[in-house]
């Protein structure tokens, strides 16, 4: 997955860049989420996402390569039996970002 950010300097990889990256990537946040909120089944068959991703940290690793952390939301609703679960899970994924500002997300799938 590729998205276009506008930075607003060139490009000077590092802690201060990272922490730039945030408040960008979450203002893209509805592009992300369907992307990165997939598969619940490790909490259960019947969990769903709620729809409130946040993007907790951004991490600079080296050269291009950063480490965001984000997390969001589950719900499992058992209506027979007037019970609603909920909780929050935290992930996080690497990617990398070139000129002039295309991210690209590591994402890894299992089947």
């Amino acid at each position: 997955m590729q998205i276009e950010l506008n930075l607003s300097q060139p490009l000077q990889h590092g802690a201060d860049l990272a922490a730039e990256l945030q408040p960008l990537l979450q203002n893209r946040i509805s592009e992300l989420q369907d992307e990165l909120v997939t598969d619940l089944s490790h909490i259960s068959h019947f969990a769903n996402a709620t729809g409130d991703m946040r993007i907790d940290k951004i991490e600079f690793q080296a050269d291009n390569e950063y480490l965001m952390f984000y997390s969001f939301g589950w719900q499992i609703n058992n209506a027979c039996a007037d019970q609603l679960h909920e909780g929050r899970a935290n992930e996080k994924v690497r990617f990398t970002l070139q000129a002039p500002g295309l991210v690209s997300f590591k994402i890894l799938r299992f089947d």
